[in-house]
């Protein structure tokens, strides 16, 4: 049986080295024609999940329920990490409640494992540690606890951070591949991005076998990308770069940077315009994924795009300044023309027709000239303004996240020299108190309030028109809003339903349709069309 395989596999190789020219430019298309549909797939990716919701487990049994939970937490992990940590804590209450053991070891793995490729490797270690080693675990979650060590260990080294559950790369590799069945893809998938060594013929097959559009197919095709890449085939490592960046856009994977590779390669040329629209959805699926890791990359090649936009504003100043060149020898040669003109009066009539037509030209040039440095100055001033509008965003994200960090670990060594000192009950009322929450809470409302009236500082003009007079809403401070005005501020981007709202908010479903129903009686339009007119606030922006 051995021999066949080796024999199978030395056939596929030749054949898959026979074909290693691929049409880049035919690839770049379809990546282009899956770019400018992305919204349509993550809307099909969520119409998906809204199926699958439509099924109760009221009746379920435990297990049922569990699975339910669970299913949903596979389908958001790499799409919506808030709502993927929403059904894993689910699942694990479920495993609390029927004392459903094995099953709550299994949530524990796939929530560290939901930090860890969000970024968070400093919870996802804390949650390693809680979970224990992979040697006291029972056989049936090893191989979910091996390929959550391996992602671990590899962003770990990736992102340069280093802590206990730490091993590197190789040692990782041998140390948890015995835990994974080689006959399933994800030991091929960390061999060859662990190793950076895997055989290409079997991954290939593997890749023409797997559904498509898919996240396996995605990883497979970034796997045998990087395999081409250590043997400098460029060319193939391109083709299979470019296959899973649209099987990741296809299947509404936010979590991948597959299309962040790529841009960045410098084995690939791209237009100014593909490479724009290429970052503009790398952004957008970093914020979707809250992946602020990610963002330093794409800053980055923000910046290179800005820089090259620049070159070639300085390419167009030089052919204007050619241009001024040629147009001031028309007129010196005009001049000329009109010495002869005083000479030779018999062609006077003649000259100066033609003097006029030239005129009118080089004023219609001068003119032309003035529009294009309009254009190019406003452009300019957008990009500069976008590039402010980010940077006070990431700003004000990562002074949040630092001021969390800073209190979390405050709160923990309070707790700690409380346990210490033998003070438990004193221990057991920080933990349960509620202020800090509240504190973030209330810090999380300051942010959302400023960074949506920065995006939207008409909002509150715009939705008191909608009431009538002696209901205007004022609003409480600067950058602030009222929680009437949060929720429509929810509404008004597409967040229209109260369970979400309330979710988002941390209110309760009840307050959220309190506060609707008390703006909907105080509205100036019948009070069934308040929410959609809302909604369609900034249709026409």
């Amino acid at each position: 049986m051995n021999k066949h395989l080796t024999l199978l596999l030395a056939l596929n190789t030749l054949t898959c080295s026979a074909q290693t020219h691929f049409d880049l430019e035919k690839d770049l298309l379809q990546l282009d024609s899956v770019v400018a549909q992305s919204s349509l797939f993550d809307q099909q990716k969520e119409k998906q999940i809204a199926d699958i919701k439509r099924t109760s487990n009221n009746d379920f049994s435990p297990q049922n329920q569990y699975q339910y939970n669970k299913q949903l937490f596979d389908e958001y992990l790499k799409f919506d990490p808030d709502s993927a940590e929403l059904y894993i804590h689910r699942c694990k209450s479920i495993c609390k409640r029927y004392d459903l053991k094995l099953q709550y070891i299994s949530s524990c793995i796939s929530e560290a494992l939901l930090k860890t490729i969000m970024g968070n490797l400093w919870d996802a270690a804390m949650m390693i540690k809680e979970i224990g080693s992979i040697e006291q675990l029972s056989p049936v979650v090893q191989a979910d606890m091996a390929v959550l060590m391996l992602e671990f260990n590899m962003r770990s080294y990736l992102n340069e951070f280093n802590t206990q559950q730490n091993k590197p790369i190789t040692e990782s590799w041998q140390y948890y591949s015995k835990y994974l069945d080689k006959s399933c893809w994800t030991y091929w998938y960390y061999k060859t991005m662990l190793t950076k060594r895997s055989p290409k013929a079997y991954l290939e097959q593997l890749y023409r076998a797997t559904p498509k559009p898919s996240t396996k197919a995605a990883m497979l095709a970034v796997a045998i990308s990087q395999d081409y890449m250590t043997d400098k085939n460029y060319n193939a490592y391109l083709h299979y770069l470019i296959c899973s960046s649209v099987n990741d856009i296809k299947s509404g994977n936010h979590e991948a940077s597959s299309l962040i590779y790529l841009i960045s390669s410098p084995h690939i040329k791209l237009s100014l315009e593909r490479s724009f629209n290429y970052i503009m959805l790398a952004t957008e699926n970093a914020k979707a994924y809250k992946d602020y890791r990610r963002s330093l990359d794409i800053v980055k090649m923000h910046a290179t795009i800005t820089k090259q936009y620049q070159e070639k504003i300085m390419r167009h100043n030089k052919v204007l300044f050619a241009i001024m060149t040629l147009l001031l020898l028309a007129l010196v040669t005009i001049a000329f023309l009109m010495l002869n003109i005083v000479k030779k009066r018999k062609y006077k009539d003649l000259m100066l027709k033609k003097v006029e037509h030239m005129n009118a030209s080089l004023k219609q040039m001068v003119e032309q000239e003035k529009d294009a440095q309009q254009k190019i100055q406003n452009v300019n001033q957008l990009l500069k303004n976008e590039l402010a509008y980010h940077n006070q965003n990431f700003f004000n994200v990562y002074n949040l996240v630092t001021k969390y960090i800073s209190d979390v670990q405050e709160f923990k060594k309070t707790v700690f020299n409380l346990i210490t000192a033998g003070k438990y009950d004193k221990a057991r009322k920080e933990l349960s108190s509620s202020s800090a929450g509240d504190k973030y809470l209330k810090q999380f409302f300051e942010m959302f309030d400023k960074s949506f009236l920065l995006s939207h500082p008409d909002f509150i003009s715009r939705f008191n028109t909608l009431l009538r007079p002696e209901c205007h809403i004022q609003q409480p401070a600067p950058n602030t809003l009222t929680p009437e005005l949060r929720i429509y501020a929810l509404v008004s981007i597409g967040i229209t339903d109260s369970v979400s709202i309330a979710q988002f908010l941390h209110y309760s479903v009840q307050t959220v349709y309190n506060y609707r129903l008390k703006i909907r009686h105080n509205s100036c339009i019948p009070e069934k069309d308040f929410a959609d007119t809302v909604a369609k606030m900034y249709d026409n922006k």
